[in-house]
């Protein structure tokens, strides 16, 4: 269970300070991040469709990917900074879309037909990849919370949080317009210390609130610590495994494998 110590200052909602979107929490830095993420997407489609109009092909793709490297990077700004959390994965794949983009266009530019045929296919195996390997790792986690049997789980410990995705449902549009914030779920990595030993794990969701750096209570197994049962965490079964495996994997892989079959009916 949480430690109830700290004062309780959350808002109507049910959010702490720490968990309130940008907008509330830091209004200045929202509108500014805000307007830079709109003057950079406004500023690469029009450039995208003036060089694409003169017949600068290269210039109109350097003018698209860097639409994905901007907001990324902004976004990367905004997570590390300002909310000081860790970055969240779609960051990371805008930053990999626009970073292998730039880089595949200067070669695709300077290279021979071979060389941009070359450099096309990597292009699109290395995005799908990408996905894919995400999803991975996404899947990964889930899977050794919900399938890994909790019938040893005896021992109780207290365990820091030191990190947790947040979700936040609304309805009516956003917070700031008004909305209605219908749910919120946690993922928390907690840090605990079993017999001397420091153990670092990734819970399920839960709606329950999660705080870095507080201390919450779940249960180990003696034998295999790594092993641990969250009482408020949300019941998943296999479904909710395989579902997730279909959709963060199963997809990137399923479209990986429609470019490389074009490929080889286009004879590249």
């Amino acid at each position: 269970m949480k430690n109830y110590d700290d004062k309780m200052n959350y808002d109507e909602n049910g959010l702490y300070p720490d968990e309130k979107p940008i907008s509330e929490t830091h209004p200045v830095a929202s509108k500014i991040l805000s307007t830079l993420v709109i003057l950079i997407f406004i500023a690469g489609i029009g450039c995208l469709f003036f060089f694409g109009n003169a017949g600068n092909g290269y210039a109109a793709m350097y003018s698209f990917f860097g639409i994905f490297l901007g907001i990324g990077i902004i976004a990367l700004l905004s997570d590390v900074i300002i909310e000081e959390r860790s970055p969240q994965v779609g960051i990371y794949i805008a930053l990999g879309i626009g970073i292998l983009g730039i880089a595949g266009t200067a070669l695709v530019q300077q290279g021979s037909y071979n060389t941009r045929m070359t450099m096309l296919k990597l292009f699109f195996v290395s995005i799908t990849g990408i996905l894919a390997a995400l999803g991975l790792i996404h899947s990964i986690r889930n899977a050794k919370y919900v399938l890994r049997s909790k019938d040893n789980c005896t021992q109780s410990v207290m365990a820091e949080c030191v990190d947790r995705a947040i979700v936040t449902y609304t309805s009516g549009g956003t917070v700031k317009k008004g909305g209605t914030i219908t749910k919120v779920t946690f993922r928390p990595t907690y840090k605990f210390t079993f017999e001397d030993k420091e153990y670092k794990v990734t819970s399920g969701t839960t709606t329950s609130e999660r705080d870095k750096g507080m201390q919450y209570e779940i249960f180990v197994d003696p034998e295999n610590p790594n092993v641990f049962y969250d009482p408020e965490a949300e019941k998943k079964g296999l479904f909710s495994v395989i579902l997730t495996f279909i959709l963060f994997v199963g997809i990137p892989v399923l479209i990986c494998a429609i470019f490389i079959f074009a490929f080889k009916a286009a004879g590249i």
